[in-house]
């Protein structure tokens, strides 16, 4: 198949014209003429660019979100008893996200039964992801399948237990999901799911074959056995792991990438310790350090020392930033993402959206890494900034290295996007641009 794009940006250069055969670039110049046999898009001064990459997402998540209730928005909890109870239906489980515990504190199995007694069975997910809450009867559910619940109903990165609930995620919603992805102009994603085995990576690439790329992080057993594309491990620095003992969970699996949770400092310096002080080969390893929130200047140094990349989640200021800006100290604010100085310092940057904890939206994440304002208007780390063309790169297959130039597309590249506008527009408003389609086969 034969494509003429006409009228194209292409580098800068205004009128272009890119013939591509069968998703793959194979002439681009001035000439205004398209080859008979090919169809034809008229880019009205578009600028292609090539293909993006959420390196960070949780796609089943993000499906099984469109279906939850969301209470994320809700300051009292009078006003989460009374849209839980909007939905209640007798016998059906209910599944709410995006609780929020400095609004709401910290909910439990008697906190739920004093709002909602004898309700069916309801588990809420906290905005972080990490815990879970469960009622009475969603408690009785689970332990009637096998699975220890603790008698306050919280329980603490144990997504396993929640088999015992009736799926709310069908495979015509995760095709959705990705969809909604290539729509955006992404044409490749990594679903970092921790608990992700071998049979649900498959799953994930079948279901996303023919719209995106798609590779996958998992648990240290399915990649021993060969199932997934990577290892995610949290970094449980609440738990008294020592550094020997997270290097020796690094070098017990096969030289695969390894994705690093590390929110807090504490588990970055916990990390880092892992790489310096474990056994030789840890160094050698592909590790990338995930969200390293709160990231002080001698941790920037020492990821450079490392080699470890960074995955880096700018849209945490969209979602999270007000609340950010009082719920951090100042020396914390400081050091939040630390974008800028992690570029300087030589250190490899991946742009995820951490989907859906974190905004959807590519551009929108690209935008906040270079405005770095929340949406109340707060600065956060306004001196950590990035350029347009380095947010962009983030999210490009390779993520971000140095320094960035204007995105452009060459002869033998594939997977390439039509934006709505010239590059030198787009970067202005990262956030209002549009993908009008993706050309890759």
């Amino acid at each position: 198949m034969i494509t003429c794009v006409l009228n194209a940006d292409v580098g800068g250069l205004a009128g272009q014209r890119v013939v591509l055969r069968d998703g793959v670039v194979e002439d681009i110049s001035a000439d205004g003429v398209a080859p008979r046999e090919a169809s034809v898009i008229d880019a009205r001064g578009g600028a292609l660019i090539p293909g993006l990459r959420d390196h960070h997402v949780h796609v089943r998540s993000a499906a099984a979100r469109r279906t939850s209730i969301e209470v994320g928005d809700l300051s009292g909890r009078d006003e989460l008893a009374a849209r839980i109870r909007s939905h209640l239906q007798p016998g059906r489980a209910l599944r709410a996200v995006g609780y929020d515990s400095d609004r709401l504190g910290q909910l439990t199995l008697t906190d739920l039964e004093t709002l909602l007694p004898g309700a069916p069975p309801i588990r809420m997910q906290h905005r972080s992801g990490h815990h879970w809450v469960l009622n009475t009867a969603a408690r009785a559910l689970v332990t009637s399948r096998g699975f220890a619940v603790p008698p306050d109903g919280v329980l603490w990165d144990e997504d396993t237990a929640l088999s015992a609930f009736p799926s709310v995620v069908t495979t015509a919603a995760v095709t959705e999901e990705f969809r909604r992805m290539r729509a955006r102009g992404v044409i490749g994603a990594a679903d970092l799911t921790v608990t992700n085995a071998a049979e649900d990576a498959d799953v994930l690439r079948s279901t996303a074959a023919g719209i995106i790329d798609v590779s996958v992080f998992g648990t240290p057993d399915a990649a021993r056995r060969g199932g997934v594309d990577g290892v995610k491990l949290l970094v449980h620095d609440h738990l008294g792991t020592s550094p020997d003992q997270l290097a020796e969970s690094i070098s017990s699996v096969p030289a695969v990438p390894f994705a690093l949770h590390a929110v807090t400092d504490a588990a970055l310096a916990l990390g880092l310790a892992a790489c310096h002080d474990g056994p030789d080969d840890v160094p050698a390893r592909t590790i990338r350090f995930e969200h390293a929130f709160i990231c002080p200047p001698d941790a920037v140094t020492a990821i450079a020392a490392s080699g470890a990349s960074v995955g880096a989640h700018p849209g945490f200021i969209l979602t999270q930033g007000d609340r950010l800006v009082t719920a951090l100290t100042a020396p914390e604010r400081q050091c939040y993402q630390p974008l800028r100085s992690l570029v300087d310092a030589g250190v490899a940057l991946y742009g995820g959206t951490d989907a859906p904890y974190g905004t959807s939206d590519v551009w929108a994440a690209m935008q906040v890494a270079v405005v770095r304002r929340t949406p109340g208007g707060h600065a956060l780390g306004a001196h950590e900034s990035l350029t347009p063309e380095e947010a962009l790169a983030m999210f490009s297959t390779h993520g971000l290295r140095d320094e960035a130039a204007a995105p452009t597309v060459a002869v033998g590249d594939s997977a390439v996007c039509l934006l709505d506008r010239p590059w030198s527009i787009a970067r202005t408003a990262l956030a209002s641009t549009r993908v009008v389609t993706v050309l890759d086969h």
